[in-house]
């Protein structure tokens, strides 16, 4: 079992992957956007942060970026618009070598959906 994503017109060039991998690469966009969102990012995935970490990651972090980082990894949607704010977080985030063919497939996931205004989901 896995992450798949659906978007209509993008059939067969999208994300296929398992969720431990998709963990791993949002740790890494978290990361690559601030280091400390990072290390909240990455804690938040084994323990609940405490009410400081949470005010910290409030002041640290982007509401757009928010959008992807805590999406459900198994099932939902994100609409055209919130694909547009995605994008325009993501286009300017530069991530670990071993992330950029998985990052730039994301990259062209978003910007796909907003510029087509076709909705992601996410299976």
């Amino acid at each position: 079992m896995g992450l798949d994503i659906r978007i209509k017109g993008l059939e067969g060039n999208t994300y296929h992957g398992s969720y431990s991998s998709f963990g791993a690469y949002r740790i890494c966009v978290a990361i690559a956007f601030n280091q400390r969102i990072g290390e909240l990012y990455k804690k938040s995935s084994y323990t609940e942060l405490n009410t400081e970490e949470i005010d910290e990651w409030n002041c640290l972090c982007n509401e757009d970026l928010d959008l992807f980082l805590w999406h459900s990894d198994c099932d939902g949607e994100i609409k055209s618009k919130q694909c547009k704010k995605i994008y325009n977080v993501l286009k300017d985030i530069h991530v670990q070598k071993e992330y950029k063919d998985i990052h730039q497939l994301w990259i062209k996931m978003f910007k796909y959906c907003y510029k087509q205004k076709k909705t992601m989901y996410f299976d």
